[in-house]
Protein backbone atom coordinates (compact mmCIF):
# COMPACT_ATOMS: atom_id res chain seq x y z
CA UNK A 1 0.00 0.00 0.00
CA UNK A 2 1.19 3.30 -1.05
CA UNK A 3 1.75 6.69 1.05
CA UNK A 4 -0.32 9.92 -0.27
CA UNK A 5 0.35 13.34 0.56
CA UNK A 6 -1.97 15.85 -0.18
CA UNK A 7 -1.12 19.63 0.20
CA UNK A 8 -2.43 22.38 2.52
CA UNK A 9 -5.69 24.06 0.32
CA UNK A 10 -6.01 21.34 -1.63
CA UNK A 11 -9.75 20.02 -2.45
CA UNK A 12 -10.46 16.66 -3.65
CA UNK A 13 -13.66 15.85 -6.15
CA UNK A 14 -16.13 13.36 -4.58
CA UNK A 15 -15.65 9.76 -5.89
CA UNK A 16 -11.76 10.62 -6.28
CA UNK A 17 -9.78 7.99 -6.04
CA UNK A 18 -5.87 8.10 -5.32
CA UNK A 19 -3.80 5.19 -4.73
CA UNK A 20 -0.24 4.25 -4.52
CA UNK A 21 2.93 7.08 -3.72
CA UNK A 22 1.32 9.98 -4.66
CA UNK A 23 2.04 13.67 -3.38
CA UNK A 24 -0.54 16.30 -4.33
CA UNK A 25 0.89 19.52 -3.93
CA UNK A 26 -0.63 22.84 -2.51
CA UNK A 27 -3.87 24.62 -3.06
CA UNK A 28 -4.69 22.07 -6.26
CA UNK A 29 -8.14 20.62 -7.41
CA UNK A 30 -9.12 17.18 -8.08
CA UNK A 31 -11.50 16.59 -10.31
CA UNK A 32 -14.65 14.22 -9.27
CA UNK A 33 -14.47 10.58 -9.87
CA UNK A 34 -10.66 11.35 -11.24
CA UNK A 35 -8.14 8.47 -10.58
CA UNK A 36 -4.79 9.67 -9.54
CA UNK A 37 -1.88 6.33 -9.52
CA UNK A 38 1.34 6.79 -8.76
CA UNK A 39 1.96 10.09 -9.43
CA UNK A 40 3.04 13.99 -8.49
CA UNK A 41 0.45 16.54 -8.84
CA UNK A 42 2.36 20.09 -8.63
CA UNK A 43 1.41 22.81 -6.83
CA UNK A 44 -1.46 24.84 -7.92
CA UNK A 45 -2.65 22.57 -10.42
CA UNK A 46 -5.94 21.18 -11.42
CA UNK A 47 -6.04 17.69 -12.68
CA UNK A 48 -9.23 15.66 -13.86
CA UNK A 49 -9.82 12.35 -15.69
CA UNK A 50 -8.83 8.50 -15.73
CA UNK A 51 -6.19 8.68 -15.40
CA UNK A 52 -5.79 12.17 -14.05
CA UNK A 53 -4.39 14.78 -15.94
CA UNK A 54 -2.92 17.97 -15.79
CA UNK A 55 -5.70 20.61 -17.30
CA UNK A 56 -5.13 23.52 -15.30
CA UNK A 57 -1.89 25.50 -13.96
CA UNK A 58 -1.61 28.37 -12.13
CA UNK A 59 0.57 31.45 -13.55
CA UNK A 60 1.77 33.92 -10.76
CA UNK A 61 2.39 36.77 -13.51
CA UNK A 62 -1.62 37.19 -14.03
CA UNK A 63 -2.83 35.15 -11.30
CA UNK A 64 -4.96 33.06 -12.57
CA UNK A 65 -5.14 29.15 -13.54
CA UNK A 66 -4.29 29.06 -17.23
CA UNK A 67 -5.32 25.89 -19.30
CA UNK A 68 -2.76 23.32 -20.42
CA UNK A 69 -2.78 22.21 -24.20
CA UNK A 70 -2.66 19.50 -24.56
CA UNK A 71 -3.63 18.25 -21.18
CA UNK A 72 -0.36 16.42 -19.61
CA UNK A 73 -0.21 13.51 -17.38
CA UNK A 74 2.18 13.99 -14.17
CA UNK A 75 5.45 12.78 -15.61
CA UNK A 76 5.29 10.00 -13.67
CA UNK A 77 2.99 8.27 -15.16
CA UNK A 78 4.35 8.95 -18.88
CA UNK A 79 5.08 5.57 -20.08
CA UNK A 80 8.23 6.40 -21.52
CA UNK A 81 9.47 7.57 -17.89
CA UNK A 82 8.71 4.29 -16.64
CA UNK A 83 10.52 2.79 -19.06
CA UNK A 84 13.49 4.86 -18.79
CA UNK A 85 12.77 6.72 -21.77
CA UNK A 86 11.76 3.76 -24.45
CA UNK A 87 7.85 4.14 -25.58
Amino acid sequence: MGRVSIGEGTWIGEHAAIFGDVRIGLHCVVGANSVVTDADVPDYCVVVGAPARIVKRYEPASRTRQPVDPPQRPASLRREDRQGGQS
